[in-house]
């Protein structure tokens, strides 16, 4: 028996006021794999998106992330699953520093909880110093290390794009969906 794909889209169908955005349309995508569609404005590709995401439910068809079939998930649900998604519009916290975003994406922040914050100070502190050199790092992978205290509105439109895909990577997913990668 072979492994389970991290994602399979299987058959998914999508209609919009009678016009066909998706038709039957299938993947199968490995873990370690990348992949694009391509296509021009209107052939889908966002559509497809926003149904793996859970934002559109299909019509037919369904889509399974590492062999769990998440149609009709919400978006939340889908994140915590193990999916990122970047936008065509960028979507950052434009009154925060371009570091308080990327620390923002955190899946865990050191101090979510009280029992953490006041009985665990100390480790607190530690985890909290980790995300942010963590933090660092990526930004200096994105080209904006040196726009960290800067803030994120200030910020022109492709580094918000950087920025925004940063806040993807922080978020340990296992798949990242990336709208228009290249815009900007």
């Amino acid at each position: 028996m072979g492994t389970i794909p991290l994602l399979s889209v299987e058959n998914v169908s999508k209609r919009f006021n009678g016009i066909s955005a998706l038709a039957g349309f299938s993947v199968s995508i490995e873990s370690g794999e990348a992949v694009a569609f391509v296509g021009p404005n209107g052939a889908g590709k966002s559509t497809l998106f926003d149904v793996i995401m859970g934002f559109v439910c299909p019509d037919k068809g369904r889509v399974v992330l590492g062999g769990v079939d998440v149609t009709g998930w919400p978006p939340q649900q889908i994140a915590q699953h193990g999916v990122s998604r970047l936008f065509q519009a960028v979507h950052i916290a434009a009154s925060l520093t371009v570091l308080e975003n990327v620390v923002g994406a955190f899946s865990r922040q050191p101090g979510e909880t009280l029992w953490k914050l006041f009985l665990k100070h100390r480790r607190c502190a530690q985890e909290e110093s980790r995300q942010l050199d963590r933090a660092l790092g990526i930004l200096d992978e994105v080209g904006l290390g040196g726009s960290a205290s800067m803030l994120a509105g200030s910020l022109s439109y492709g580094q918000q794009r950087s920025l925004a895909l940063s806040c993807c990577l922080a978020s340990d997913s296992r798949m990242l969906l990336l709208d228009e990668p290249f815009a900007g």
